[in-house]
């Protein structure tokens, strides 16, 4: 780890002679190990971890320290415990962080823990490097999305983890945007407090998180003159930015609002984090709860589907695609569909990974920020902003997503659209039938074939010309072969209602074929 700081400028070395203390109780264990360092590192390294470490070395070694140098390496011991936060007794963290050479790779304690219970210092490192190894789910998990997920559990080490990767690499400006909200909350002090609580990690990994909290303390100012040299230059990177702030100032009254939801949808990341079966336990209820709740806080008339003559398969991709896009569009909807999917892809039933329902959300929950917090929250305000740059032969760039526990959808296609004569449940199954669908249409009469060939089929057989003597008028009953639903589905179906039905799901049911605004959709009242 090398974190680039400003140089510390110290006073001039007086002609004080140089009256060396006694060693430190802890240089004892650790002097030995200590890579060596010299005043000229004190005085004039840019790399804070250098400077750090060659005190720790230099006041274990005052052998190594000349007369006149003395007053400078107790001047930058003053200055770097103040910096750094660290008492005398703290300096053994420094010690012992030099003895890894200034190298130490962070991995979490517990990295299949479940994220509500994750430690600070786990937080901090599981962001760094995100994913799952859930059974059938293994990859890399957005940093966003975790860092929402710990919610109300997020620490400051895990803001820390947010800003460290924030400020690590070729952020682009909608990245830089979604954590600048973290940057400005974060605080030193309580990081520091964080570190001292820590009794699960070694002294060496305190010193690397402090010399970590203070790099990323000490890099704010380039941040927000990078963002004002953005806004300097287009006002949609303005625009990125207050939409950014206004997400995380809006998240906790809707946090608030969707506790309930909030809560299953943790338990669900929780249970995929952790790989628990016991995890999951009472999960498909609990989540199909919470779906019928989203579902019934939403307006009727946000899911009015346009009927067109003669297109009823068009309709029916329509219907099942309002459906899809309204719920997962909003807020509430989108947590309890997240959380309902998961639980089908983790707890399969009878070796099925996802029933038809989860199946159609998957391929929108895929690669759709979402609302797990305030910074996925962000990142979906910018894609239905549809920012544009002034300079037409420059775009807005938004984080790709491509979450795994979100396999790719397989919803059939098509539906029955029809109206209801009767229904009856039995069990989880309930059977609707159909109601009489008459039309009349007029068909030719007195046909015959003639021995004039027309044309060659593709089957390579001859089709002749057919000759037709008059025409009438025909009435025929259209109406659709029984269907099999899950029973949940069905709840508050009567004769007279319509209904759109995909494999074992009523997308919506009407109070009339003619009616726009639906009184059902996927089984739930909604006004």
């Amino acid at each position: 780890m090398k974190t680039a700081v400003c140089a510390l400028t110290l006073a001039a070395a007086g002609s004080v002679a140089w009256a060396a203390p006694a060693k430190p109780a802890w240089c004892k264990a650790t002097a030995a190990a200590m890579q060596p360092g010299d005043m000229d590192t004190v005085r004039h390294s840019p790399e804070a971890w250098r400077v750090a470490t060659a005190i720790a070395y230099l006041l274990c070694t005052p052998q190594a320290v000349g007369a006149n140098d003395g007053p400078d390496l107790q001047a930058a011991y003053k200055t770097w415990s103040t910096r750094l936060g660290l008492s005398d007794s703290d300096w053994v963290e420094i010690a012992q962080f030099a003895a890894t050479g200034g190298s130490l790779d962070l991995n979490p304690l517990h990295p299949d823990a479940a994220w509500s219970a994750m430690s600070a210092v786990d937080q901090y490192a599981y962001l760094q490097r995100p994913s799952v190894m859930a059974p059938g789910l293994a990859g890399e998990v957005d940093l966003p999305y975790v860092a929402d997920a710990y919610g109300a559990h997020l620490s400051e080490l895990g803001r820390l983890g947010v800003v460290t990767r924030c400020f690590a690499g070729q952020s682009s400006p909608a990245d830089m945007a979604i954590c600048q909200p973290d940057v400005d909350a974060f605080d030193f002090d309580k990081t520091i407090a964080e570190i001292r609580a820590d009794t699960a990690s070694t002294p060496a990994v305190h010193a690397m998180l402090r010399l970590i909290a203070d790099n990323a303390r000490s890099a704010i100012p380039a941040r927000k003159k990078a963002i004002a040299d953005l806004i300097a230059k287009d006002d949609a990177y303005k625009k990125m930015f207050e939409i950014a702030a206004q997400a995380s100032k809006d998240w906790p009254a809707l946090a608030k609002a969707n506790a309930d939801l909030l809560a299953v949808q943790s338990a669900m990341d929780d249970a995929m984090a952790s790989g628990s079966r016991k995890a999951t336990a009472g999960c498909h209820e609990a989540t199909w709860k919470s779906l019928q709740t989203a579902i019934g806080r939403m307006p009727a008339k946000a899911f009015s589907v346009k009927r067109i003559p003669d297109k009823e398969y068009e309709f029916a991709e329509d219907v099942m695609n309002r459906v899809i896009e309204n719920v997962v569009a909003d807020p509430a909807g989108y947590l309890a569909a997240s959380a309902y999917t998961e639980c089908e892809e983790l707890d399969p039933v009878d070796g099925n990974h996802a029933d038809n329902l989860a199946r159609s959300f998957m391929t929108s929950l895929q690669r759709w920020p979402g609302f797990r917090g305030p910074r996925t929250a962000a990142h979906t305000a910018m894609v239905l902003a549809n920012l544009q740059l002034d300079d037409r032969n420059a775009q807005i760039s938004l984080p790709g997503l491509g979450r795994i526990w979100f396999h790719q959808g397989n919803a059939d296609a098509g539906g029955t659209n029809g109206g209801v004569d009767k229904v009856t449940v039995k069990g989880d199954v309930a059977t609707i039938a159909f109601s009489q669908k008459l039309v009349k249409e007029t068909v030719d009469t007195g046909c015959t074939q003639s021995n004039h060939v027309v044309g060659i089929r593709d089957s390579g057989s001859i089709e002749y010309e057919i000759n037709c003597t008059g025409s009438k008028q025909v009435t025929e009953d259209r109406r659709p072969e029984p269907e099999t639903v899950r029973t949940r589905y069905a709840g508050g179906l009567k004769a007279g209602n319509a209904v759109l039905i995909n494999a074992d799901i009523v997308w919506m049911a009407w109070p009339k074929s003619d009616a726009a605004v639906p009184s059902f959709v996927l089984g739930v009242a909604v006004k």
